[in-house]
């Protein structure tokens, strides 16, 4: 579990044509609580010329919460046209899942079949990746298999970021180049996990690397008695 203070800030500039009484009405991306966050306090201020702004309303849409300010006057603030808006928040999150016990691989129930085939990336089917995952991943175990995999990717892939960010290399070819970054790394571990017998999905999502956040590829492989655990 995390407790945590987060300050957010964006900033942005009134532009073009402004009449009098024009307004505009401002999202910002706020914080509520889910299954797995706690929101102990959050408070959302926008900051124009010499004024301070609350949230007129809040509005959800989906799994995200909008604190909606309103700028009444536009044409008041033409002298001043920034803005800032500043969220500051502190929240409890728990962790998102918890380990079952280990089983041995066995054939998955019928709805997670189509986690073991091949696709256009995780060629399961192609003969080499078969014949790699059979003699370098040799235990039965759930846990030990997705060590195994996991650990052979991450030794033998270089990351690669320059010559591969702008594209994406399938299953065999990352096997081919020893090359990549996360969908290559991911679409490898795939397929040798599919061939080993465990469903497997990629996933997509966004990753913060203590300094700036970016766009990121995982897997997800389900185990008996776990259900889908981020890998």
């Amino acid at each position: 579990a995390m407790d945590v203070s987060i300050k957010e800030e964006g900033k942005g500039i009134l532009n073009g044509s402004i009449q009098p009484n024009d307004h505009m009405e401002i999202y910002a991306l706020t914080f509520k609580d889910s299954e797995t966050i706690k929101v102990i306090s959050v408070e959302e201020k926008l900051y124009i010329g010499n004024d301070v702004l609350n949230p007129a309303r809040y509005q959800d849409e989906g799994e995200n919460k909008y604190a909606v300010f309103v700028i009444n006057n536009l044409y008041n603030y033409i002298d001043s046209p920034e803005f800032r808006v500043e969220i500051n928040s502190r929240l409890v999150s728990n962790a998102i899942f918890k380990l079952g016990n280990d089983a041995e691989i066995a054939n998955p129930a019928a709805e997670l079949k189509k986690y073991l085939d091949q696709t256009k990336y995780i060629e399961v089917n192609d003969q080499e990746l078969r014949s790699k995952a059979q003699l370098e991943f040799t235990s039965s175990s759930s846990f030990e298999t997705v060590r195994e995999v996991v650990e052979w990717v991450n030794n033998n892939i270089t990351y690669d970021f320059a010559n591969y960010y702008n594209g994406i290399w399938s299953a065999k070819q990352t096997y081919n180049s020893r090359a990549g970054v996360c969908d290559e790394f991911a679409n490898l571990t795939a397929a040798f996990t599919r061939i080993k017998g465990l469903p497997t999905r990629y996933v997509s999502g966004i990753s913060f690397d203590g300094t700036r956040f970016g766009n990121h590829g995982w897997n997800e492989v389900y185990l008996k008695n776990s259900g889908w655990i981020g890998v």
